[in-house]
């Protein structure tokens, strides 16, 4: 999933500079496209952040050191949810 992270920011960089660029005649369309990719991955980076974790081959190795604490208090609250 981090691939595919790494995909979706690239692709949105590419659609941010066209998006801002007047001169290009499908600006608005690049606008909508980034918009769209970024409200879908909200909703992927939940999902793709636990799968992530709990993958022994990856654990917290797949994160930066800035968003490993956000990644395990994730899994933490979804164990909470299921231990009641």
């Amino acid at each position: 999933m981090g691939d595919v992270h790494l995909i979706l920011v690239g692709i949105q960089t590419h659609l941010e500079k066209y998006a801002k660029d007047n001169s290009f005649t499908q600006n608005t369309i690049a606008d909508l496209m980034f918009y769209k990719i970024n409200e879908y991955w909200t909703i992927m980076d939940n999902a793709s952040t636990t799968s992530a974790i709990l993958d022994s081959r990856n654990k917290d190795s797949v994160f930066p050191d800035e968003l490993k604490l956000n990644a395990r208090a994730q899994v933490q609250s979804i164990y909470e949810i299921y231990k009641e």
